[in-house]
Order: structure tokens, then C-alpha cells, then sequence
């Protein structure tokens, strides 16, 4: 059995990475800042889910949206400390992404 601040600490990273696209947005970002149009055909999924998903990964403290002075106005998006502290994570989750699709076959 996991002690009480064990499970509190795995909902805590649940809910931060509950959104759909949560983690391919931190794969895409993982190789430097983006802009809003880089990520949306990396990523293929709809403006309306892109704008969404990026909100609420800056509200969770995991992106940085940064404005840049130009015209027309552009946005680049990058992580937080708290975002790249989930790299290792990421490179675990991706191991493990690979061992459940080698035993499908």
C-alpha cells in the first residue's frame, strides 16, 4: 500500500497532464519554443483544441507563452521548469509506449 503523500503526489501529476494533448505538446516542445502554427500541424488537431489545451497548460504552470514584438503579432510557446522536469518522464513513458506495442504482435 502507498503512503498517503505517495498518492496525492501521483493525482497531482494526473491532473496536470489530464488534458488529451497534454503530453504530445510536451514531446513537440521538448526540442525548443514554437509558435502557435508550428504546433497545430505537428501536432494535427484543431485550432479550437490547440488554443484550449495550450490555456490550460499555462494555467498549470507546465508552458510559458511568449508574445513576440513583430507584425503580425506572434506567439511562441515554450516549457516552464515544471515543464521540463517531465523529460525523463517523457523518455519513460515513451520506453514504456514502445514495450506495450511490441506486445501486441
Amino acid at each position: 500500500m502507498h503512503s498517503s503523500s505517495y498518492q496525492k503526489s501521483v493525482a497531482a501529476a494526473q491532473k496536470l497532464l489530464s488534458g488529451k494533448y497534454t503530453i504530445l505538446i510536451l514531446n513537440e516542445l521538448t526540442d525548443g519554443s514554437k509558435n502557435y502554427n508550428t504546433l497545430l500541424k505537428s501536432l494535427d488537431i484543431t485550432s479550437p483544441t490547440l488554443t484550449r489545451s495550450l490555456k490550460e497548460m499555462e494555467e498549470h504552470h507546465l508552458i510559458r507563452r511568449v508574445v513576440l514584438p513583430s507584425s503580425p503579432v506572434r506567439v511562441e510557446y515554450s516549457l516552464t521548469t515544471l515543464g521540463e522536469e517531465f523529460r525523463s518522464s517523457l523518455e519513460c513513458l515513451s520506453a514504456w509506449g514502445a514495450f506495450s506495442l511490441s506486445e501486441k504482435t
